[in-house]
């Protein structure tokens, strides 16, 4: 999956919902820029970002939400 137009609409298909009660840290998660998706006091998600080449532009995002590895992330929060 490439490009904004693609990217966007999966990403708030899967938020959460409603979005008022989402919580976003912005952190750095093994080295690189990363939002922390919290909703209430649980993390839901890790958006991980990779700048292209040039840092003008975001090459590719990973998203976790695998709870297990979450679990890990948490810390990272503090």
């Amino acid at each position: 999956m490439h490009g904004r137009d693609e990217v966007a609409p999966l990403l708030v298909a899967r938020m959460p919902r409603p979005f008022a009660a989402l919580d976003v840290l912005y952190r750095l998660v093994n080295g690189a820029p990363a939002a922390l998706v919290f909703v209430g006091d649980r993390l839901f998600s890790v958006l991980v970002v990779e700048p292209s080449e040039d840092g003008e532009r975001v090459s590719d995002i990973y998203a976790i939400t695998n709870p297990e590895k979450l679990a890990g992330a948490a810390s990272v929060a503090l």
